[in-house]
């Protein structure tokens, strides 16, 4: 599944460490929107900072999102996915989309690299993109 050392060890540390996590809150009896605290507060997070260093795989997402839904309906998922991301507004739960929340942590990294700031990883990237042409950040 996950080809990259780096990427798998922390990846798949992380969906272990989701699994035990929804196993201990799954006993408590929660309701719905503890169960969606205990997602966004516990689950997202530990993703969010690796997905900002490293490419995360479809298949983490996927997986990722399975657990969540296992732990929020108690197996079988009652709403559509999409249901479940929806504005208050429209009655749904406004769940995280890890997919979309993967999309928009990568396309941070673009805003670093165009801010007028200068810094010591701007300038190293600089030189590593010189052996191919280099950016197109002046």
């Amino acid at each position: 599944m996950i080809k990259n050392y780096y990427a798998k060890k922390n990846f798949i540390e992380n969906l272990d460490s989701v699994k035990k996590l929804t196993n201990i809150w799954s006993a408590r009896g929660l309701s719905l929107y503890g169960k969606l605290t205990i997602i966004k507060s516990l689950i997202v997070p530990k993703f969010v900072f690796v997905s900002q260093l490293l490419t995360t795989p479809k298949g983490v997402i996927q997986e990722l999102n399975q657990l969540i839904f296992k732990f929020l309906w108690k197996g079988v998922h009652e709403v559509t996915h999409l249901s479940a991301i929806n504005d208050y507004e429209k009655s749904t739960l406004k769940m995280t989309d890890l997919e979309t929340m993967v999309k928009s942590l990568c396309l941070a990294w673009l805003k670093r690299i165009f801010s007028e700031n200068d810094s010591t990883w701007k300038n190293y990237l600089h030189q590593l993109l010189k052996y191919f042409g280099g950016c197109c950040v002046c």
